[in-house]
């Protein structure tokens, strides 16, 4: 369940299209509202670095499937010349082959700042008692050559921007109370599958005094509390958001094929006797026909003549149709 959004009942009963939040009313009125992404410089789906995630849930929103890196998006310009990104929804869900019932389905649209879905990453070094400061490290030390690729380097030099761009910087000894930080304001950190806590400050490298063993760290404050799910090792990226993700409820209602013998319509020209019947005694096979056996021939002959022509939907090409096996064991 993502319980980072602050207006998840609304996502629940939305019937439309909604925007998830993750500040409570409170916090954006203080801000202005001005919550909005990195969707122009440049503009979103022309840096390398951006993508579309979507995430399926079900009526009691327990996350069902988890895209990182959908294809079926293009982006384009509104009436005022604002980029709005267009959704293939029913591509998307057709793709998995659901099965009919509703389904929510959210949207990230992600600018990578360090690290991604697919590369190296940061790791959970520690978390702090009230879980709303988070120390990561990376995966991988930045001279290891047996893990040497242009992924790796890309993923320092990003990491070194983020630092020199951030305007806060380590030793910082007060540890319990981070400074706000006057740039990059929209980062957020990605656990994966829709786990996502935003981060209202941070500092890099703040460790003092110097460990050799971990040169590079980064230490972030988040609006809420770090699921519970988080632990130490529990892998992450940071990224920027281009725009607040959305919440689509989708009901899937395709016609279901049904697969059987096929059998005769009704017959609603039967002549129907209306008198009332009586239940009379069962009879045996031979109470039936009687003792004479010139009446036994002629009752079987006339009931085997009348069935002449009749189709009894029986595919014969399918053998288990016909012939039955009975089990001697369990006799």
């Amino acid at each position: 369940m993502p319980t980072q959004y602050s207006n998840l009942i609304d996502i629940s009963n939305a019937t439309t299209q909604v925007s998830a939040q993750y500040f409570n009313d409170t916090d954006l009125d203080a801000l202005g509202g001005n919550v909005g992404g990195y969707m122009m410089s440049p503009l979103f789906g022309k840096s390398p670095h951006d993508r579309v995630e979507y995430h399926i849930y079900d009526p009691n929103i327990e996350r069902l499937f988890s895209n990182h890196k959908a294809e079926n998006w293009t982006i384009d310009t509104d009436s005022e010349g604002m980029p709005q990104i267009n959704l293939q929804i029913k591509e998307d869900l057709e793709a998995l082959n659901l099965t009919n019932g509703a389904y929510t389905v959210i949207y990230n649209f992600h600018r990578d700042a360090v690290g991604g879905p697919v590369g190296p990453k940061f790791k959970v070094h520690s978390i702090s008692k009230d879980r709303k400061e988070v120390r990561l490290l990376p995966t991988i030390f930045e001279d290891s050559e047996a893990n040497a690729s242009p992924e790796l380097e890309a993923f320092y030099s990003r990491f070194q921007q983020l630092k020199s761009t951030s305007g806060v910087t380590g030793p910082y000894n007060n540890l319990a109370a981070i400074p706000n930080n006057p740039l990059w304001t929209n980062i957020h950190i990605n656990f994966g599958y829709n786990r996502i806590d935003q981060a209202v400050a941070w500092l890099v490298d703040d460790v003092f005094p110097f460990d050799p063993d971990n040169p590079h760290t980064i230490l972030l404050k988040t609006y809420q509390p770090i699921p519970a799910d988080i632990v130490a090792d529990t892998k992450c990226w940071l990224l920027a958001e281009a725009t607040q993700p959305v919440s689509n409820k989708v009901i899937l209602d395709q016609p279901l094929e049904l697969i059987g013998n096929s059998i005769a319509g009704p017959n609603f020209d039967l002549s129907l006797n209306t008198t009332a019947q009586v239940q009379g005694e069962y009879k045996s096979y031979n109470q039936l026909l009687g003792i004479d056996s010139d009446i036994k021939s002629e009752l079987k002959n006339s009931f085997s003549s009348s069935l002449d022509g009749m189709k009894l939907n029986i595919d014969y090409s399918v053998f288990e149709n016909y012939v039955h096996f009975s089990s001697a064991e369990q006799r």
